[in-house]
């Protein structure tokens, strides 16, 4: 259930994140407590607040990642703010304001269509596309 990875995600967070990295972050970009970006992956532009860990190949570009948010390898964040939330691999994020509380399946790929609500909440299964 997604409570339950989501609480799981929390405790290995706060476990075992680190600060460590391996991957490109630009000049203009903030990381700030036990961030994790693996080899690969490049931020730009960005603010990341940990415990987080970016995996390998992913690329995060004007966005917010905040506390207690794991997101796997080859995906594309842009123009997205997300939270507490586990995003898996080969994910495409684009203009979302704020993510939270969501998990999002392998291959998702989640952007904003014309409207103004602010924060949504997910469930989003492998090989999904959401528009918002």
């Amino acid at each position: 259930k997604k409570d339950d990875i989501l609480a799981a995600n929390r405790v290995v967070l706060d476990e075992y994140a680190r600060r460590e990295i391996a991957g490109q972050l630009d000049d203009l970009s903030e990381v700030v407590g036990r961030v994790s970006v693996a080899p690969g992956a490049v931020v730009a532009n960005s603010v990341i607040r940990g415990p987080v860990v970016i995996g390998e190949d992913t690329v995060v570009k004007d966005s917010f990642i905040g506390p207690y948010t794991a997101v796997g390898r080859s995906g594309i964040l842009e123009r997205v703010g997300l939270e507490h939330s586990v995003v898996l691999d080969n994910c495409h994020l684009s203009d979302v304001e704020l993510i939270e509380d969501s998990l999002i399946g392998y291959n998702a790929v989640v952007s904003r269509a014309n409207g103004r609500r602010r924060a949504c909440r997910l469930f989003v299964g492998d090989d999904s596309e959401v528009v918002l």
